[in-house]
Formats: structure tokens, sequence, C-alpha cells
């Protein structure tokens, strides 16, 4: 069987170069977008499932920020549910992750903005959110289950009892429509019920995870225009 780092630096693309390596680690560096004149130097770490962060944290990326998607153990958050490498067709796909996540930090440090169509919730609220898409998209009704995330209008977080499949859930959220009608179709309506209860686990989770977040020593550095970290003098305050 062919060690996960071996597999990743036989597919490594053309813009990383490796520098270095061990059983178990590379180091090298990334030539992508804004970085190709003056590369990251980046550390991948293959046990259990490969990791990536800066050599050194904080070098040219915050050294942690939830809103760039940088974690608090300073790797890069680049996906959800990737499994270990253990074939080239893998490696493959976690070299796509990684040069997706790039260009999306380039675009954050462009414009301090993380691209939404790019980005699923910190903490455990990403896996609801990730569940929440995959039903949403099933269902066809990709559109609704947006402006439900966004905050708008919509059945998923309306009040009072909506009966979806053969449960009755308690909603929030102002009553502005009703779910669209799949009757004689069960299956459907259970998934609808899916999709309501991974957008009410969702939405708590990320609340959970903002007020852990707001009252901890950590301060925003200003790299994005809200990450939900405390000013630092309003903690000196």
């Amino acid at each position: 069987m062919i060690a996960p780092i071996d597999l990743l630096v036989a597919t490594a693309p053309d813009w990383f170069t490796v520098r270095d390596r061990t059983v178990n680690q590379i180091r090298g560096e990334a030539a992508h977008g804004p970085w190709a004149g003056s590369p990251l130097d980046l550390t991948i770490l293959s046990a259990p499932c490969p990791i990536v962060r800066e050599t050194k944290p904080g070098t040219r990326f915050p050294a942690f920020c939830p809103d760039r998607h940088i974690q608090g153990d300073r790797t890069f958050c680049v996906g959800l549910g990737r499994g270990p490498i253990d074939s080239l067709r893998r490696a493959r796909a976690w070299w796509a992750d990684l040069d997706q996540y790039l260009a999306c930090q380039a675009i954050a440090e462009a414009t301090r903005l993380w691209p939404p169509q790019n980005a699923l919730d910190h903490g455990p609220a990403g896996l609801y959110h990730q569940r929440a898409l995959r039903v949403a998209e099933r269902l066809g009704i990709m559109d609704a289950y947006l402006d439900a995330y966004f905050d708008q209008p919509s059945w998923i977080t309306s009040t009072g009892l909506t009966k979806l499949g053969e449960r009755r859930v308690r909603l929030t959220g102002p009553v502005v429509a009703r779910a669209p009608q799949m009757k004689g179709d069960r299956k459907a309506r259970l998934l609808l019920l899916e999709l309501v209860m991974a957008e009410r686990k969702r939405r708590a989770a990320l609340a959970d995870y903002k007020k852990r977040i707001s009252n901890g020593t950590q301060t925003c550095c200003g790299a994005m225009r809200d990450c939900g970290f405390p000013k630092a003098d309003a903690l000196a305050a």
C-alpha cells in the first residue's frame, strides 16, 4: 500500500514545490495566485487525514481567524468530511480542495470577505450547514434554503406548528410562506423535516460558537470585516 505522503507528493500540482519531506510530513512552497512571486511556506501533516497550515503560523495569514477559515490549532479548514488519502484520486481531490481554499484566501485578502458560496459555518454548525445544503439540493429548493440561511423571509424559519412528514415541529421566525406541498410523497416530506431541523440546529450551534469565541481573550486582528471576535479596545474597556 502506498503511503499517504507518497500519494500527495506524486500528485502535487505545478503551483506547489516540495522542499522537504518525512514519512508523515511535507514542507513546501505554494506559488498560488497573488503569492506566485512570493510563495507561501506550508506544512502538510498526513495522519490520519491531511491537515495543512503555515509552517510559521501568522506569517502571511492570520494565525487564527474563523472568517478566514483558520482554526484555533492554526490549521486551515480546507473542508469537512474528507477521508484518509488512500488513492491517487483522493490525493488529487485533496489538492483540488487546497487549490480552491487558497483561491478563497486570495479573495478574502483583497476584499476582507470570504466568498459565501465557498463557506460552511464555523465549528459544529458546519456539519448542520453541510447537511442542510445537501438536502435542499436533493429536494431542488436551494433558493428557498438560501433565503432562510441569509435571514430572508422563509417558510423554513416560520412560526407556528407546521406539519412535515408525520411530525409536528414548532418553528421560529416570521411567518411569510408555506412549505412546498408534497402530498403523497412521504420521503420528500421527511426530507423537508430534516432540512428544517438541520437549519434550526445550525443556528443554535453557530450562536453557541460565536458566544464562546466572544467570551475568550482572542481579539480581532482586522483581517476581515467582522469575524466575531471582540476588538482589542473593547476588551481593554
